[in-house]
């Protein structure tokens, strides 16, 4: 395994686990894909880190890959 280039990749509350190790450990992995993440899912939980990835990526100048994927056929929770 090439511990430069690992991702990790999740759909639906498999995405919103992605997301939850983007913003609370963004040097865990270089690729983030996260397909339909239910972000509708207790909704303040995931916007409340959003403060704390930006300190985290300040510090940590490593580059980051994300892909956030959603359908057009996606529901308003």
């Amino acid at each position: 395994i090439d511990k430069k280039r690992q991702t990790i990749f999740g759909h639906s509350l498999g995405g919103l686990f992605v997301l939850q190790v983007l913003l609370t450990k963004p040097d865990a992995f270089q690729t983030y894909i996260a397909g339909s993440p239910s972000i509708h899912w207790n909704k303040p939980f995931i916007l409340k880190k959003t403060d704390h990835f930006v300190s985290l990526t300040k510090k940590n100048n490593q580059p980051i890959n994300i892909l956030l994927a959603a359908g057009e056929l996606e529901q308003h929770h």
